[in-house]
């Protein structure tokens, strides 16, 4: 060691300088502690360990929403064999909302038959049918069934066509009635065209009956 006054060397455990008695300065070392460390974890092991309960958690939603779906459709089934006409009466309310204010529909609404001018098909079929509902669409017209053989006695394509949809009694029994109005756009008029009990076609003179029926009652 160096002394730290006169700068001569002395030994390494001196505490006083042999040659100017100038008391030595010593550095102080502090003890460090051992570290404990811990055992490196597997990073690889719970990046697998992570994604495998993800996987699992996902598999455990996707096979949830796959059982609610086949729940969902078997029991669609089995109301579509039980009331298959309530999917169709879904339909017709959707069409009913949607076309609201369509002009067609509206124009068939507003009118009025010759022997009662001062009612509207609305007014009267919404008294005389429950649930009812209109509709436009360019399609198929079907014919009244005047030979009885329950089928119409004919059909014409590309139509503009209103149809109607209520429920009425028919021989003590409620039956969906189906009331189509062509649309003759060229001379801004409209004429019935035919109705349907369930989907069955009647005939043109049970049609007018049924009108003047619903439009006698609203009047009374």
């Amino acid at each position: 060691m160096i002394c730290s006054k006169c700068g001569i060397s002395l030994p390494d455990d001196a505490v006083f300088c042999s040659n100017c008695g100038t008391k030595q300065k010593f550095e102080t070392t502090t003890a460090v502690s051992p570290v404990t460390t811990q055992p490196a974890t597997n990073a690889s092991e719970t990046t697998w360990k992570d994604l495998l309960s993800s996987f699992l958690d996902l598999l455990k939603t996707v096979v949830g929403k796959i059982i609610a779906v086949v729940v969902i459709v078997v029991i669609g089934i089995v109301i579509f064999k039980n009331n298959p006409q309530w999917f169709g009466d879904v339909g017709d309310l959707v069409s009913d909302i949607a076309q609201k204010d369509d002009p067609n529909v509206l124009a068939v609404k507003g009118g009025s038959p010759y022997t009662y001018p001062d009612i509207t098909y609305e007014q009267a079929f919404s008294a005389f049918f429950s649930s009812p509902t209109w509709k436009y669409f360019v399609g198929t017209q079907e014919g009244p069934d005047d030979d009885g053989d329950g089928k119409p006695d004919y059909t014409r394509s590309n139509v503009d066509v209103v149809e109607f949809t209520g429920y009425c009694m028919y021989s003590n029994t409620k039956v969906k009635a189906k009331i189509q109005f062509v649309l003759e756009k060229d001379k801004g008029t409209f004429t019935t065209s035919c109705l349907a009990f369930n989907d069955v076609p009647q005939s043109n003179l049970f049609m007018i009956a049924l009108i003047q029926k619903a439009f006698s009652e609203y009047k009374k």
